[in-house]
């Protein structure tokens, strides 16, 4: 940004309309520029003269605009200030919408049954238990049974119906 572009933008700074490319430009300028400077502690003199004489029969001469660069440095400042809260704002919204695409991910890869669900009502997880204990006795059970010969199951149901 030039001198004539800086200078044209002093009034729009003091109230806050750049936007944020403009805003960069004109502080980076404004900080390097001694006479871009000087320009806005004038700017920023008359302002704080006329907020300070509000009504309209109580007109002072115009204080030295010298002093007034503190509320340069000031405006500078926040102007920088604004710029980092914006690029912060900008980086959180990125995470942010990260982290709520991986929840909705893992939501649909749940809903539809590719992942399973970590957490559940106790019923589901009393039904889950449930079912597997009743599995692995049931296969015992068939691991027995197919341990046991058949002789030996005929031949003790013989020999209990003899003994009544």
């Amino acid at each position: 940004m030039n001198c004539l572009e800086t200078q044209r933008r002093i009034r729009a700074f003091l109230d806050h309309t750049l936007t944020d490319g403009e805003l960069k430009d004109f502080l980076d300028h404004v900080e390097h520029c001694s006479a871009c400077r000087e320009e806005l502690d004038l700017y920023c003199g008359i302002e704080a003269a006329l907020e300070e004489d509000e009504e309209p029969g109580n007109r002072t001469a115009l204080p030295e605009y010298s002093g007034f660069e503190e509320m340069t440095d000031a405006l500078i400042q926040d102007g920088r200030r604004h710029l980092a809260l914006k690029r912060s704002v900008k980086a959180l919204r990125y995470v942010l919408s990260g982290i709520l695409a991986a929840v909705l991910l893992y939501v649909v890869l749940e809903i539809t049954g590719v992942v399973p669900a970590p957490w559940g009502s106790d019923d589901e997880r009393l039904v889950s238990r449930i079912s597997r204990i009743m599995t692995w006795n049931r296969q015992e059970l068939a691991e027995t049974e197919s341990e046991t010969p058949r002789e030996e199951i005929d031949t003790n149901s013989s020999d209990a119906g003899d003994s009544f």
